[in-house]
């Protein structure tokens, strides 16, 4: 399954939640380029597009979780689990993530 949403309401240095039938996806910007992971924390569900963004990394928002953007692998507790990772792709002004 494939879900295009308009690179330009993706912000730098920013995420937004896609939903894509049932599947909650985070997509990320950080300098000019588009991760997409799980949006949930595997720890207590927190929202990790609502976590800071440093350097390759997410910080869940709620109990400091990292989470690695390339491989959604967890670099720092809680969680001992990683986030699922989407592949991501530039078509012209859009961005099309495959679930």
């Amino acid at each position: 399954m494939k879900h295009r949403l308009r690179a330009a309401d993706v912000p730098e240095g920013g995420a937004r939640v896609v939903d894509l039938d049932g599947v909650e996806v985070a997509v990320f910007r950080r300098d000019g380029e588009f991760r997409a992971l799980g949006h949930r924390c595997p720890h207590v569900s927190g929202p990790l597009a609502l976590g800071r963004v440093e350097g390759n990394e997410v910080i869940c928002p709620w109990h400091g979780a990292r989470f690695d953007l390339d491989t959604g692998k967890p670099t720092r507790g809680p969680a001992a689990e990683g986030v699922p990772v989407y592949r991501v792709k530039r078509v012209g002004d859009e961005i099309e993530i495959e679930v």
